[in-house]
């Protein structure tokens, strides 16, 4: 009876590790600071991140330097929202938050005469400043599109900047590349 109760338990400490570990994979996070238009940062600024889609939203406060975060942020397409007394707020969508990659997104509020609302459309960019992680996203119909040999997606992601091939783990083709020329 003892050993099936510590198995039970190892059991449970396992799956709540690797279900942690799961999230953690699958999040990103966003932070940014707030300007005003003389290059002043904003203070107690209001930012919601936010997904109709999905019914997700969360806001926050920008800090004493003017710098607001959302930690722990499910990869998605998002519509921030900027506010703060005296400046005409700020809706930018298309805000793509990709796996495993932190975003950073600034912004530069304009002072409030009349009801004033600022609408920022297109794609916004997004900058890693967070660490010296490089990565690339590829959709479906680019994978397709590719040409490569077995349309093997390692094999794709091993030809862009900054990737080294290591070689096939296999010993009887360690050595080899099918990429290009030996």
């Amino acid at each position: 009876m003892r050993s099936s109760s510590h198995l039970v338990a190892s059991l449970f400490a396992i799956v709540l590790a690797l279900s942690t570990f799961a999230r953690t994979q699958s999040s990103t996070s966003l932070h940014g600071t707030i300007f005003d238009v003389k290059g002043a940062v904003v203070s107690d600024a209001s930012v919601t991140l936010s997904n109709p889609a999905t019914a997700f939203s969360r806001t926050t406060k920008s800090d004493q330097q003017g710098v607001y975060q959302f930690l722990q942020v499910p990869p998605s397409t998002y519509t921030l929202s900027v506010t703060a007394r005296g400046f005409a707020p700020i809706n930018q969508g298309n805000v793509i938050l990709q796996v495993s990659s932190p975003a950073t997104l600034d912004f530069t509020l304009q002072v409030q005469g009349s009801a004033v609302m600022v609408e920022v459309t297109g794609a916004a960019t997004t900058v890693n400043t967070e660490d010296a992680s490089q990565g690339h996203v590829f959709n479906a119909n680019q994978l397709i599109a590719l040409p490569a040999e077995g349309r093997d997606p390692v094999a794709i992601l091993s030809l862009q900047p900054g990737v080294t091939y290591l070689g096939s783990q296999t010993p009887d083709q360690q050595d080899q590349d099918s990429r290009g020329d030996q």
